[in-house]
């Protein structure tokens, strides 16, 4: 009975209907799922490489002066823009790595993309830009009704 149960667990995705938690901790237990060895790893790996691209704009100013987030546009100096980003980020690697794989497989919801990886502050947050793909971001925030999905900062008031 144990043999056609894990024969059949993997590739019927039985696992999709078990409790997060549980998930996570027959995870650690044996050392991986299939949602941390499947398309999940992907999924985080593309992540990783998005965070690690945002970082190094992030951290070059000069050649990208704005950043844009949920709530509008900014200088990338802005301190608003600090706040919403790590102070260090390296990507992770080893035990580190498995562990966030593991966090992020496990609360990833498949039909909307959303997981604890959107909430978490050690990888950045906004879109570092230059100027020309600012003007492209503001042109595409604009709408009909005006500025509506675009607002400059209140604090460092960016001159785009």
């Amino acid at each position: 009975m144990k043999q056609g149960v894990a024969q059949l667990y993997g590739p019927l995705r039985c696992f999709e209907d078990e409790d997060e938690d549980d998930q996570l901790a027959f995870c650690r237990a044996r050392g991986g799922c299939p949602l941390c060895q499947g398309e999940r790893k992907g999924w985080f790996d593309a992540l990783l490489d998005s965070a690690d691209r945002e970082w190094a704009r992030f951290t070059a100013p000069e050649e990208y002066p704005f950043t844009a987030g949920q709530n509008g546009i900014h200088e990338t100096t802005c301190s608003v823009v600090a706040r919403h980003n790590p102070a260090t980020y390296a990507r992770p690697t080893g035990p580190t790595y498995v562990e966030a794989l593991r966090r992020y497989a496990h609360s990833v919801d498949p039909y909307s993309g959303r997981s604890d990886f959107d909430g978490d502050q050690n990888y950045p947050r906004m879109h570092s830009m230059t100027t020309e793909e600012a003007h492209q971001w503001i042109s595409k925030n604009t709408g009909p009704k005006g500025g509506r999905n675009y607002k400059r900062c209140a604090r460092c008031g960016p001159a785009v």
